[in-house]
């Protein structure tokens, strides 16, 4: 649900008052957070530094998580959290971190089957901490949900969730080559699906070398 969405940004309004300014600061501190625990999980995975100084280097990333104050830079803050929990075998503190973020950008949704088989693989793991993962999940997302539920439940599970998202050719800036009609089909889109499933499932397998034992 998007409650974290709804709770976060209505404190950091009543915090700054409205100013942009006060948001920006906050801003760059999670990012520098965030460019932090890339480096931690780039020395962990011992990937080449390289990965650790390109996110530094993106202007792109600067726009979007400082100057224009969207919600990607907090969501970056919030998966690299729990993903590092992950990593450090604490699969139950990672799923609600991960839950969390989930109610503040829907889109993370889109990483649950790779979550739950990251859960699956990490110590204790297995069916039963998949189990416990997601419970953590749910109980977190009502929680959070909690109070919109009982202001207005039938208002907030109408409005709350719109899984009907789609790519839209106007917004996007690396594909534009193939053109509009090709964008548009659904060939085309199941492919790009199937193609970022493959390229993850070198990632998926070797996921057990990466979480201590």
């Amino acid at each position: 649900s998007p409650a974290a969405f709804l709770s976060l940004y209505t404190s950091l309004f009543r915090i700054t008052a409205g100013s942009i300014k006060p948001f920006q600061m906050i801003w760059a501190l999670i990012e520098m957070l965030s460019l932090h625990g890339i480096g931690e999980l780039a020395l962990q995975l011992k990937l080449p530094t390289l990965i650790a100084i390109l996110p530094i280097l993106s202007n792109r990333l600067h726009l979007y998580h400082t100057r224009v104050v969207s919600n990607d830079g907090i969501n970056v803050a919030l998966m690299l959290s729990s993903i590092r929990l992950l990593s450090l075998a604490r699969p139950l503190a990672a799923s609600a971190l991960y839950s969390f973020a989930l109610g503040s950008k829907l889109n993370f949704l889109s990483y649950g089957p790779m979550w739950a088989w990251a859960v699956f693989r990490t110590p204790p793991g297995g069916f039963r901490g998949m189990v416990r993962a997601g419970a953590v999940i749910a109980a977190v997302q009502v929680g959070m949900s909690l109070p919109f539920l009982l202001g207005n439940a039938e208002g907030f599970l109408s409005r709350a969730f719109n899984l009907g998202r789609d790519l839209v050719f106007d917004k996007t800036r690396v594909m534009r080559f193939v053109g509009r009609v090709a964008f548009s089909a659904s060939t085309f889109k199941g492919g790009c699906l199937l193609t970022s499933a493959l390229l993850l499932m070198p990632l998926l397998l070797r996921h057990d070398a990466w979480c201590p034992t």
